[in-house]
């Protein structure tokens, strides 16, 4: 059985990105004051390393923090509860939601839509949790949200309903050095400076060498796991680290290393999205 066109296209865009229609191919280590991409989009490159589609945020990303880790900066304002507009029949790929904000086109695109109708208190299992294609903007009584997978609620979802939505980790993305220390997540390396609100590629998977916090890496016995220090995104040993073991998980040391050896720069297999 041959794949219909849209299998084909979603095998396509996994592999390439979902390019916006009308827009030019962008490379990553490119940055583009136009956006190109579908915010979070998935690249492999031929090299094997994985990429996702992002923008800056109002920092951007400088020279001297283009080999430290790059922090989402959507910020708990960009979890918001909303509430239903109208019914929503069973197998609907769309929603609409009561907001009196002026949202822009595709503000939630990427992200996820936690649905929650009525039903008896802590019992959950009639949620529709979604991931958003697209969004309207809004136009100060509603906006519509387009699911990539239909609704399979038991029952019409009636209007006044609890819908929490999270923007794309990738809507908003800064050095993390620009961030208040230890609230914010690392979500790839752009290895270039990147203007405020431009758009770029950030690798979120396979081989790479961070700058590193300090020499402590490959020191301890079985120190293979890599975390982030949250404050300025460089990497350090979680063993090692002593109390970095509790932060961010980066990946883990690629070379072979003894008990003397390490280093205050290391290879890592970069493991944040696949």
């Amino acid at each position: 059985m041959h794949p219909t066109h849209v299998e084909f296209d979603t095998i396509l865009n996994h592999f390439l990105g979902e390019r916006i229609a009308g827009r030019p191919k962008q490379e990553p280590y490119i940055e583009s004051l136009l956006q190109n991409y579908k915010i979070g989009s998935r690249l492999q490159t031929e090299d094997g390393l994985v990429w996702h589609y992002g923008q800056a945020g109002a920092t951007g990303i400088t020279a001297a923090y283009r080999r430290r880790g790059a922090a989402s900066t959507i910020d708990g304002r960009s979890v918001t509860n909303f509430k239903t507009l109208g019914n929503t029949p069973i197998g609907s790929y769309t929603i609409v939601l009561t907001t009196a904000n002026l949202y822009a086109v595709d503000y939630w695109a990427g992200g996820l839509a936690s649905i929650f109708p009525t039903g008896v208190a802590g019992d959950y299992s009639n949620d529709n949790p979604r991931m958003i294609k697209s969004s309207t903007a809004g136009d100060g009584t509603s906006i519509t949200l387009t699911l990539y997978q239909p609704l399979t609620y038991a029952a019409i979802i009636p209007t006044v309903q609890d819908v929490y939505c999270c923007r794309s980790p990738y809507a908003s993305v800064d050095e993390a050095v620009s961030v208040p220390t230890g609230d914010c997540s690392i979500v790839g390396f752009s290895w270039m400076p990147v203007t405020a609100y431009y758009y770029f590629w950030a690798q979120t998977w396979g081989l790479c060498q961070p700058v590193g916090t300090g020499g402590d890496m490959g020191i301890a016995a079985g120190s293979r796991e890599i975390v982030f220090n949250y404050g300025d995104g460089t990497i350090r040993s979680a063993v090692a680290g002593g109390a970095y073991g509790t932060h961010q998980r980066a990946g883990y040391l690629v070379p072979r290393t003894i008990l003397a050896g390490g280093g205050d720069e290391a290879f890592i297999m970069l493991q944040l999205d696949p």
